[in-house]
C-alpha cells in the first residue's frame, strides 16, 4: 500500500481490484461474482489515477451504472447520498420494484431519504406503487435518480 499524498487513490484502486478479482474477498460476491470487472487500463494504478484524477474530500468511487463494468465512461467520485441513491435494490421473492413491498395482496410504497422513512401509499396494483416511489424519487433526488423507469421495470 502506498502511503502519502495518492494514498487515498491507490486504496481506492486496490479496494476496487480486489472486489472485482480476489475470490476470498468479502465483496467479491457482489461485484466479481457477478461479472463486473475492471477495464484493462485500470488494472494500471498509474492509468486509473490518470483518468480518474485526485479523489476530492469526501467523496468515493462510484459506478453510474451499477451493473456495469468499473471504465473511464462508468465511474465518477461521488458522496455517499449520491452512492445511496445510485444503488442496486435488493429484491425479494415479492417484491420486485424499488420502493414496493408486498403484503397481503396490497403494495406499499416507501422511500428513505436522509435516513428517514416516508410511507407513499398503499395500492392493489404493484405497478402504481412502483410509480409512486418513482416520483417520491425524482421529487428527493432530481432526474438523476435511480427509479423503477430508468431500471426498465415499469
Amino acid at each position: 500500500m502506498c502511503f502519502g499524498k495518492r494514498s487515498a487513490e491507490k486504496h481506492t484502486w486496490y479496494a476496487m481490484m480486489t472486489r472485482c478479482f480476489n475470490e476470498k474477498s468479502d465483496h467479491y460476491k457482489w461485484y466479481g461474482a457477478r461479472g463486473i470487472t475492471v477495464c484493462e487500463r485500470w488494472k494500471s494504478f498509474e492509468n486509473f489515477l490518470e483518468d480518474m484524477g485526485e479523489r476530492p474530500q469526501g467523496k468515493t468511487l462510484d459506478r453510474i451504472d451499477v451493473n456495469g463494468n468499473y471504465e473511464p465512461d462508468n465511474c465518477r467520485w461521488a458522496d455517499r447520498q449520491a452512492q445511496r441513491v445510485n444503488s442496486r435494490t435488493k429484491l425479494g421473492a415479492k417484491n420486485r420494484f424499488k420502493g414496493v413491498h408486498a403484503r397481503l395482496g396490497r403494495f406499499r410504497a416507501m422511500i428513505t431519504v436522509n435516513g428517514k422513512s416516508r410511507h407513499l401509499g398503499v395500492t392493489d396494483c404493484e405497478i402504481e406503487a412502483a410509480r409512486m416511489y418513482d416520483k417520491a424519487a425524482i421529487e428527493a433526488w432530481g432526474p438523476l435518480a435511480t427509479t423503477n423507469a430508468s431500471m426498465g421495470r415499469v
